[in-house]
């Protein structure tokens, strides 16, 4: 909630392991937001669910 309320984008992405998009929902929080935040957001979500990703699979390995 404490980083939640400050938020100018409420933005959450839903993606398969080979980068595919299943969800993409962005509401602005007070004001309109650019093409360029909705672009720097998706990188990001990106970049944390490609993580995210990583951990699971190499966790599934060693649980084998």
């Amino acid at each position: 909630y404490e980083e939640d309320h400050k938020a100018e984008v409420d933005f959450n992405v839903v993606m398969t392991d080979t980068n595919e998009f299943v969800e993409i929902q962005g509401t602005a929080e007070g004001k309109p937001f650019s093409k360029e935040t909705a672009d720097a957001l998706l990188s990001l979500a990106r970049q944390g669910i490609d993580k995210l990703f990583r951990i699971q699979k190499e966790t599934l390995r060693a649980l084998s």
